[in-house]
């Protein structure tokens, strides 16, 4: 008898990263896990995509122009219709006082680049409850 993975619940994550193929990429492969993805590359609208589009997860690259990551983080915590949504920043910075510092910005968890599928997947699961 073959094992089977339990069903999922589609996850509504959204992706910003000022890199366009990075975010359509990113945002593709969430969609192919059967998950709703959205994704925006100015950070500045990040905000306002996020109150229409409603994630549970919000995947933000940390190193953004005009509003960086941990700015972006502290924006969604402050806002009460997004505090709960789960931060998890990306970075090509991945050491112990990257982490913390994005820990204190108001994220729920740090990966590096490149972020490879398995690890988008326990993420998913992690934190779309």
């Amino acid at each position: 008898m073959p094992i089977t993975k339990p069903p999922h619940r589609a996850r509504r994550v959204l992706v910003v990263d000022d890199d366009a193929d990075t975010a359509m990429t990113f945002a593709a492969l969430i969609e192919s896990m059967q998950h709703h993805a959205a994704y925006v590359t100015r950070s500045v609208e990040a905000l306002g995509v996020a109150r229409a589009f409603r994630p549970e997860i919000a995947f933000l690259d940390l190193g953004m122009p005009k509003l960086d990551g941990y700015a972006l983080a502290q924006m969604f915590r402050a806002a009460p219709e997004l505090n709960a949504v789960a931060l998890v920043a990306v970075s090509g910075h991945d050491q112990p006082k990257d982490r913390e510092r994005s820990r204190q910005a108001g994220f729920d968890a740090h990966v590096g680049k490149p972020l490879d599928a398995q690890l988008l997947e326990a993420i998913l699961i992690q934190f779309g409850s």
